[in-house]
């Protein structure tokens, strides 16, 4: 693996566990706002990370009621598309207590590296597989 797969790597490890586990305050540093999260049905602008928590607060209860309790990513592809911007391709595999997947997503994410290093979602574009 390249540094730039192993940085992005443990970015979606951290951000797989903020998702098990309802840490809102996790996912929320996850994010950098402005951003844009595109789905299957709609599109919506970011603007306040108060937006980022509300949505995965929400997200959280309905993956809980499905009993998807961890989401594992594999890595598809990630490539630095400029200084601070990275294009990331990602499988998650949602698992239940048993370790069954119960659901796959494709995702694309667009990262912004931040004055601190971090990396973080400027773009999401998501959808079920």
């Amino acid at each position: 693996m390249t540094e730039t797969e192993n940085q992005v790597m443990r970015f979606l490890e951290r951000y797989g566990r903020a998702l098990s586990t309802g840490d809102l305050e996790a996912i929320a540093d996850s994010w950098a706002v402005p951003a844009l999260s595109i789905g299957e049905e709609e599109a919506r602008g970011v603007g306040a990370i108060e937006e980022v928590t509300g949505f995965f607060a929400a997200a959280g209860d309905a993956y809980r009621a499905q009993g998807i309790v961890a989401a594992r990513p594999e890595l598809l592809h990630a490539e630095r598309i400029g200084r601070r911007l990275l294009f990331v391709d990602v499988r998650w595999r949602n698992e239940n207590a048993a370790g069954a997947t119960v659901a796959t997503e494709r995702t694309h994410y667009i990262l912004w590296q931040g004055d601190d290093g971090a990396l973080r979602i400027r773009t999401i574009i998501a959808a079920a597989e």
